[in-house]
């Protein structure tokens, strides 16, 4: 591991495909150096990250379809790339189920929970 750890420190693609299924674009209330996608995937590149999975910052509060229509926008500049996950503040049935249909016509690729919505994951 870590002479894996050296390659990706020292900007060398590593020799293996590697997708990354854990990420975020967007602002959130701690520092981000770089918001935008394009500076994500320079960074994929450099360190040889094939897909990046992500959904926005805004998974954690209730700008949701703001934070998906971001998500949109990054799959379609990075096709194949960059792939979203939708974010759903569970308010009501409704409003989730048509948000999650509206997004998979996006191509959207998962769903991204998260808890402090103050709604539990298995609610």
């Amino acid at each position: 591991m870590n002479e894996l750890l050296e390659l990706a420190r020292n900007g060398v693609p590593l020799p293996v495909e590697i997708i990354d299924l854990h990420g975020h674009i967007g602002r959130w209330s701690f520092p981000v150096p770089e918001l935008s996608t394009a500076s994500i995937v320079e960074v994929m590149d450099r360190i040889g990250i094939e897909k990046y999975f992500c959904s926005h910052m805004q998974c954690m509060g209730t700008s949701i379809e703001y934070g998906n229509d971001a998500v949109s926008l990054a799959v379609k500049e990075f096709p194949g790339r960059v792939h979203g996950y939708i974010s759903l503040f569970p308010w009501s049935r409704d409003v989730v189920v048509g948000e999650v249909k509206k997004r998979l016509t996006q191509g959207f690729s998962g769903i991204k929970l998260h808890s402090n919505n103050g709604f539990r994951y298995d609610n």
